[in-house]
C-alpha cells in the first residue's frame, strides 16, 4: 500500500491539533508560501502547518492577513474541503 504525502494544517487552539491534506493541493503554491512565510513546505510541514486563513492566502495567491481573506470559519470550512 503506497501512503499519500499530506499537509497538516492546524485547527484551533493552533499548535494542538490537525488534519492533513493531500501534499499535491499545497505543492504547486510553494512559492506563495516562500513570500508568506520565508519557509519551505518541508519547515512549516515540520512545525505544525498552517491554520487554515494561512493556506487559504497561499493557495490564493494572497499575502497573509490580505483584505480579501475570508473569515477564520469560512477558511476552515474551505480548508476542510480540500480534505
Amino acid at each position: 500500500m503506497t501512503e499519500t504525502k499530506t499537509f497538516p494544517v492546524m485547527l484551533p487552539p493552533y499548535g494542538f491539533k490537525n488534519f492533513p491534506i493531500p501534499w499535491s493541493v499545497v505543492e504547486p503554491h510553494a512559492k506563495q508560501a516562500w513570500t508568506n512565510h520565508s519557509q519551505s513546505l518541508e519547515e512549516l510541514a515540520r512545525r505544525g502547518g498552517l491554520s487554515p486563513q494561512e493556506l487559504w492566502c497561499v493557495i490564493h495567491g494572497k499575502r497573509w492577513e490580505s483584505p480579501e481573506q475570508p473569515s477564520a470559519d469560512d477558511c476552515m470550512k474551505w480548508a476542510r474541503s480540500l480534505q
